[in-house]
């Protein structure tokens, strides 16, 4: 114990496990600005991805030759892959993954 300034005894182990807490507060909280840093590249890379996915599709519909339609070809019989029918389909399937893609890049966007 040590006798203060107003004559009081002081417990030096408390103000020192005090002191300490606060200096471990104000690290970890260094510790979470450090891993925040650590994940912007991460989130940056995140929205490239889903913006040049998003393009892709737009560019494909933009070309009339959408993205899923190659796929298809490949698994269904000649007589269906001329209908007119067929290729509505696949355009409506190409217009529901660019608004999916829209959406993460929004969401991409907002958490950024």
């Amino acid at each position: 114990m040590h006798a203060g300034p107003s004559g009081r005894h002081l417990d030096r182990s408390r103000s020192v496990d005090a002191s300490n807490r606060a200096v471990g507060h104000v690290r970890s909280r260094d510790r979470a600005g450090e891993r925040s840093k650590r994940h912007a590249p991460v989130a940056a890379v995140r929205l490239r991805v889903d913006a040049g996915l998003f393009l892709i599709v737009l560019a494909s519909i933009a070309l009339r030759q959408p993205f899923t339609l190659q796929h298809a070809r490949e698994k269904v019989a000649e007589a269906l892959r001329n209908s007119p029918h067929f290729l509505r389909v696949f355009y409506a399937m190409t217009f529901a993954w660019a608004l999916a893609f829209a959406a993460m890049v929004a969401a991409d966007l907002l958490t950024t």
